[in-house]
């Protein structure tokens, strides 16, 4: 048996490593499967907080600032099985208790948060970042409800740090999938437009800004998705609002009003019309470096 990557056995060496060269933060995910292996558990697996007790002093005595991520494409089986995904609003609590018992363990050795890794994934990869299956009835229905619950859960827990460790810097990130218009035809601006703003900036703008943003509503109606919005969740999401906004950045795409007649890549969650400007990685991602520094 070979291993990509064994991070459990061998966090020490790996943490030694990145301070040696020269990194300040150290960026980790901590499992909520591994905390809570069931979802409804009352105390916490003791011996998975003390791995990550170790794991926290180790970056600490490195000296580098620990970034942790808390929820990371590891949820436990049971959101699945028992829950039927995060549409269900009953994960907001579930989370929630997760997130505390985090936050409270750690909040004197951790100043830096993010609830969930490239949560804008409930919708571009949805098995993986909301536990929905892909042949669910009203699927993207499913897939939007699931962002808003995921949205509610950071912004407790953003309130819930910023009530009681006010120290403490949360903040938010997405995939984001970077795209030029195929053309200077109006049409593929506009798809392109709609695409980044839908993939990207809304979830950006919910979480910095704690709203939806006008046009998120107009393409809620226009594509038939009913958001399970309740009376407090407007101020729930406004005392919720980040410090910071993080993303990931794989590649760049390209997007046009229709690809007939097109050469299409894939991507890193989203593919899109091949751009012949760049070259590309052995499974088709294109490469751009610069695409970063226009993102940025």
């Amino acid at each position: 048996k070979r291993w990509g990557i064994d991070f459990y056995h061998t966090y020490k060496e790996d943490i030694r490593l990145m301070a040696e060269m020269g990194h300040r933060c150290f960026r980790f995910s901590i499992a909520m499967s591994r905390v809570y292996p069931h979802l409804l558990d009352e105390k916490p697996n003791e011996k998975a907080l003390a791995y990550y007790d170790d794991v926290i002093k180790t970056i600490r005595d490195y000296g580098m600032e620990p970034l942790v991520t808390i929820a990371h494409f590891d949820p436990p089986i049971e959101i699945v099985d028992r829950f039927g995904g995060w549409d269900n609003r009953e994960m907001i609590d579930i989370y929630f208790k997760y997130a505390k018992t985090l936050i409270d363990r750690y909040h004197d050795q951790v100043t830096y948060w993010l609830p969930f890794n490239e949560i804008n994934d409930a919708v571009l990869a949805p098995f993986k970042g909301a536990a929905v299956l892909n042949d669910a009835p009203e699927y993207e229905n499913k897939c939007w409800n699931a962002a808003h619950n995921q949205f509610i859960a950071a912004a407790k827990t953003v309130k819930y740090a910023h009530d009681n460790y006010p120290s403490l810097q949360m903040g938010s990130m997405v995939a984001y999938v970077f795209s030029y218009a195929y053309s200077c035809d109006p049409k593929d601006v506009w798809a392109n437009d709609e695409f980044d703003k839908m993939s990207n900036l809304v979830f950006l703008d919910v979480l910095a800004k704690g709203e939806y943003p006008f046009y998120a509503y107009e393409y809620f109606k226009k594509h038939n998705v009913t958001l399970n919005l309740k009376d407090e969740d407007v101020q729930i999401l406004k005392d919720g609002t980040v410090d910071w906004v993080g993303y990931s950045y794989y590649q760049s795409i390209v997007t046009a009003y229709t690809t007939e007649g097109k050469s299409v890549v894939g991507g890193n969650l989203k593919g899109g019309v091949k751009n012949p400007n760049l070259v590309a990685t052995p499974w088709g991602w294109q490469i751009d470096p610069l695409g970063l520094r226009i993102l940025c």
